[in-house]
């Protein structure tokens, strides 16, 4: 909701509203403000398109800049889990800016995913380290490999719903909608913390709980 105004300049906005726009995201940016930019590096106009293009370049700098000095961390200490975490979600958010190609966005979850995986080896049992393992398997489309370790999670009650609404999109995914209905249902009667979750993943699990109720 926050980057929709900055679109709306890209859109409709003066040159010195793209011009500040373009300062506003290069200085805080976040993954949302990533279609402006983009936007901004396609504009008719050859100075906003500079300008837009050198943010994007000092954006994956600093990026770049932080990778190399999480990594030195990690090194000088790789039985800290806490650095390891760190180095992991640096990836993880490198590869959620929106402003990589395929290759370089599939590469940095790669990476993002072993270091997470290393991590709950060290340390198993941290929650962020679960959800996001589950994350990147499904977003780099390796439903399967996370089909059995959560849904050992889901069938003894201790997934977050995070990681339950990931578990679900595998189900749906490889279209494993009788289980999709039954699990749903379950999480529905359960008290799961649902306020974690949006508004529309609730709408969602609700619709297919109903479903397996009317079957």
């Amino acid at each position: 909701a926050q980057a929709r105004p900055f679109a709306d300049v890209m859109a409709h906005g003066s040159l010195e509203q793209k011009q500040a726009v373009i300062a506003l995201i290069a200085g805080k940016f976040q993954p949302g403000f990533a279609p402006p930019l983009l936007a901004a590096m396609n504009d008719a106009e050859p100075t906003v398109r500079v300008m837009a293009a050198t943010a994007a370049a000092t954006i994956e700098n600093q990026f770049l800049e932080s990778s190399m000095a999480l990594e030195q961390k990690r090194t000088a200490n790789v039985a800290d889990v806490a650095a390891t975490i760190e180095l992991a979600r640096h990836y993880d958010n490198y590869a959620n800016t929106g402003l990589l190609d395929d290759g370089r966005t599939k590469s940095a979850r790669c990476r993002a995913l072993n270091l997470y995986r290393e991590a709950d080896r060290q340390g198993p049992g941290y929650p962020e380290v679960l959800n996001a393992i589950i994350r990147l398997l499904v977003r780099l489309g390796r439903e399967s490999e996370a089909i059995e370790p959560f849904g050992a999670l889901v069938a003894n009650g201790t997934a977050a719903p995070e990681s339950f609404v990931w578990y679900v999109e595998c189900l749906f995914r490889l279209g494993r909608f009788e289980t999709l209905r039954r699990t749903c249902a379950r999480f529905d009667a359960t008290t799961f913390d649902k306020s974690r979750l949006s508004a529309r993943c609730q709408q969602a699990l609700g619709l297919w709980a109903a479903s397996a109720q009317s079957r």
